[in-house]
């Protein structure tokens, strides 16, 4: 697998424009989470605000330590951020299917879904927004400074409209409704993740080459 720098151009701008994608779709589920959690701790469950504040506290401790223990991984080389990824979208999309409304398990089921969509979500987009640095190209329509405007644009948009989303779902549809929705904007998440690591996998093995005479 060739590093983001030296795939061709083609490859290049594919990866940065998927990356510009899940730019919108990586805050929508990360605002969302932040207000569904405490709206619907405090309305099914009766926790108090301060409580439902504090519970923020897991997961943000489980984001730290994914963080942490995949960094530790990348550094000594035993995985590679392709792998990384792509396994923290996957967690992040297995976690959704937790915030259902188990009836037997109570709130501990809302909690830990937020950890592992929350932290795997952190994670995948620390990772891809360096995968997207890297494979931004200077002078082109994909260059970093059209790359870091688009994600700027997308960020603002999408944690602007997450919370509204949230809000509405939850107040008109409930708490499996809001889980039908995180399912599908992580299931599209996932989809763009994928679709990245593949041109990263393919190496430009396809029709262009990288340029030797760079």
């Amino acid at each position: 697998m060739l590093p983001p720098e030296q795939l061709p151009p083609e490859s290049r701008e594919l990866i940065v424009k998927y990356l510009i994608v899940y730019s919108y779709e990586r805050p929508f589920t990360l605002s969302a989470i932040e207000v569904a959690t405490m709206m619907i701790l405090e309305r099914s469950y009766g926790w108090s605000p301060a409580l439902c504040g504090s519970s923020f506290m897991v997961v943000g401790g489980a984001s730290t330590i994914m963080t942490g223990v995949s960094s530790l991984l990348i550094s000594r080389r035993w995985v590679t951020e392709s792998k990384v990824f792509l396994a923290a979208s996957v967690a992040s999309l297995i976690g959704v299917f937790w915030l259902f409304d188990w009836k037997h398990f109570g709130p501990g089921t809302l909690l830990w879904a937020d950890a592992m969509i929350y932290g795997g979500v952190s994670l995948s987009n620390g990772v891809g927004q360096g995968l997207a640095t890297r494979a931004a190209t200077k002078g082109t329509h994909y260059s970093i400074e059209k790359y870091r405007m688009h994600n700027l644009m997308a960020v603002n948009l999408s944690r602007f409209l997450g919370p509204i989303a949230a809000r509405f779902v939850v107040d008109f549809g409930g708490r499996n409704t809001y889980a039908a929705l995180q399912l599908l904007v992580c299931f599209m998440g996932t989809c763009t993740v994928y679709l990245t690591v593949c041109v990263l996998w393919a190496g430009g093995s396809g029709a262009s080459k990288p340029d030797s005479s760079k």
